[in-house]
């Protein structure tokens, strides 16, 4: 079984990602699997770790890398097609853990509604919205010009 490193040496020695096999919801688990925490939950940022441990000297790290992991996650979701996009400008639906944008069996499933005009000054000249793997991002074309824009899909979609 394959083990994607995210964050090493906390502490020292200790990796910190997900595993090849992984399930269908944002966490982080040690290499040794003795560690676990979920990361959202529907949609909502959390910190729950499984188990007895409380990881606070965990946490208090977490956060100052938190961006980091979640755009490494969403390269994930994307990559193992757990992300739709549904366009309907000026709005957007996101899909996380869905299929189409009909939710899987998964109790950790949900969409986001994202309204772009509450991100982009110039929403009402976008053409198109796509998915894009390569920055794990929306990629947002403008109908007045060549210009692309890049957007990131973590604080769309968790709160």
């Amino acid at each position: 079984m394959d083990f994607v490193t995210v964050i090493s040496d906390f502490p020292e020695g200790i990796l910190w990602g997900w595993s090849s096999n992984l399930e269908a919801r944002f966490h982080l688990e040690t290499s040794d699997h003795k560690h676990k925490v979920y990361l959202e939950d529907k949609g909502k940022r959390c910190f729950q770790p499984t188990g007895t441990s409380t990881l606070e000297d965990f946490r208090a790290f977490y956060e100052t890398v938190r961006s980091v992991v979640e755009s490494r996650w969403v390269h994930e979701m994307i990559k193992r097609g757990w992300l739709q996009l549904e366009v309907n400008l000026p709005e957007i639906t996101l899909g996380a853990y869905s299929s189409g944008l009909s939710l899987f069996q998964n109790d950790h499933a949900f969409k986001k509604l994202i309204d772009l005009r509450n991100y982009l000054p110039d929403a009402s000249t976008v053409k198109s919205v796509n998915l894009d793997q390569r920055f794990g991002a929306l990629l947002l074309e403008y109908s007045s010009s060549e210009l692309k824009t890049v957007l990131s899909i973590e604080n769309l979609l968790w709160d």
